[in-house]
């Protein structure tokens, strides 16, 4: 899913915990609405490392237009694919994060951003008849030996 949506998404999970918890504080509000947009700098730093550029903008660009292309192909034609690995999309973290979480507040904050940019993600995926790939590290890692890894041509481009 594109940022903008968990932007949009975020400030309404904001909102929401703000009247469902009064007691949260500005500060924690903020943390979690930021924590869930910022867990996708790692689709960032893929994207750097694949295509040796150091660009936001195109970087978005290049996800933007992978995912129309990846969005057109059938159920089983996405389940051949993976599309990296993502440091910061994973049952593990989460789990890491909450048991560190319940000794400090900034930590579980940071789970709960994260937990909720996790959900959403989910949610699209079953939208969109995908695989979710970014459920776990270690399920992600012995699938990239049996998948290819999903990248857009030039070519792909001109066909849209």
């Amino acid at each position: 899913m594109l940022p903008k949506y968990h932007l949009i998404f975020g400030i309404l999970f904001i909102i929401i915990l703000h009247f469902l918890f009064l007691n949260l504080s500005l500060i924690s509000l903020l943390i979690i609405f930021i924590s869930n947009i910022l867990i996708d700098i790692d689709h960032f730093v893929y994207y750097t490392i694949k295509k040796k550029k150091f660009n936001f903008f195109e970087a978005y660009k290049w996800y933007s237009e992978s995912s129309k292309i990846f969005d057109s192909l059938s159920k089983k034609q996405k389940s051949n694919f993976y599309f990296g690995f993502y440091a910061l999309h994973g049952i593990e973290l989460l789990i890491i994060l909450f048991v560190l979480g319940l000794s400090n507040k900034l930590l579980l904050m940071i789970f709960l951003g994260f937990s909720f940019h996790f959900i959403i993600d989910f949610l699209y995926s079953i939208k969109k008849q995908q695989t979710f790939q970014k459920f776990s590290w270690i399920y992600n890692f012995t699938q990239r030996k049996k998948k290819s890894c999903f990248s857009i041509t030039k070519e792909m481009i001109r066909k849209e």
